[in-house]
């Protein structure tokens, strides 16, 4: 789906709740094989414009499990993705406020708050963490030869609340202007 998105969406679309959408398109009917949802048509119509497609070769890897194990991967994505059924975060994931990608060309402040007593929505600020260190590492390496124009200091006072296991990796990046 992420390689549909990637590939063929309209720039507009390129987001998590596209994603989040096509999930919820993805029913699977374990009685009925045959059975073809929004998705495996938009797979049906892709692989006949282009069978060697990425997106549709992994597709063609989901849909070689059976209907009962379809549902499974499908249950589990539902139940990881759960807090994104309500409505204010799927917009929220929807298109690109923070611009990330343009800290460390100039000079920003960029104010993240989390609250003290209520954990339920710190993935969210772990995803933008790890989206702004990766962004700003690429950028580093691929626009500025190793060393960004501006160097990036943050100041992480409740960083540990919203740890990943990709954290460590993230953590001493100084070399690329980053601390």
């Amino acid at each position: 789906l992420i390689g549909y998105i990637y590939y063929e969406a309209p720039e507009e679309e390129k987001n998590f709740k596209t994603l989040l959408d096509m999930i919820d398109a993805s029913e699977v009917r374990e009685d009925d094989e045959t059975y073809m949802n929004p998705i495996d048509r938009l797979f049906e119509a892709l692989e006949k414009k282009d069978p060697s497609h990425f997106a549709v070769k992994q597709y063609k890897k989901y849909k070689l499990a059976a209907g009962k194990t379809a549902k499974s991967i499908l249950i589990s994505c539902g139940a990881r993705l759960a807090p994104f059924d309500i409505r204010e975060l799927r917009e929220l994931m929807s298109e690109d406020e923070l611009e990330l990608d343009k800290i460390g060309d100039r000079k920003t402040a960029l104010f993240v708050i989390i609250s003290d007593t209520d954990d339920t929505f710190n993935f969210v600020v772990s995803i933008m963490y790890s989206q702004l260190f990766n962004l700003l590492c690429d950028k580093a390496d691929d626009v500025y030869g190793g060393r960004l124009p501006v160097h990036v200091r943050c100041l992480l006072d409740e960083f540990a609340n919203s740890v990943t296991r990709s954290t460590p990796k993230a953590v001493g990046i100084t070399d690329k202007s980053v601390a």
